[in-house]
């Protein structure tokens, strides 16, 4: 067991052992030269060694807890992704259209005279 891995188990009071079991696991082939509608194609099979870990049950909450922050953290992160994503292709279209881009500052107009009659919006 390495540093990394004493450390933690430490910490959350974890006791590591392996396991009789075993899980058959499939490794992802990837094809870089085909189209993205086929992403991972699986057919090679190897076996993974299980572990028995003991753990008490408020640290073990105290993982799920954590795991689900770090979750809602990356789908936050993904989120703004897309919207700033969404606003270089914007841009983009406004740039390389003049209708678009007139119509986008008059948008912009009308949204600056409407927010003096709505002060709490």
């Amino acid at each position: 067991m390495n540093e990394d891995l004493k450390k933690f188990c430490h910490k959350y009071e974890c006791d590591v052992r392996t396991s009789y079991r075993k899980v058959r696991r499939m490794r992802p082939i990837r094809w870089t030269d085909l189209s993205e509608d086929v992403r991972d194609l699986y057919t090679d099979m190897y076996d993974e060694q299980c572990l028995e870990i003991t753990i008490p049950e408020d640290r073990f909450r105290t993982l799920v807890d954590f795991e689900n922050e770090i979750t809602k953290h990356q789908e936050n992160r993904r989120a703004i992704e897309s919207i700033i994503e969404e606003k270089r292709r914007e841009h983009f279209l406004r740039n390389k259209n003049p209708a678009l881009k007139k119509a986008y500052e008059h948008y912009q107009l009308i949204l600056k005279l409407t927010h003096s009659d709505y002060p709490d919006a």
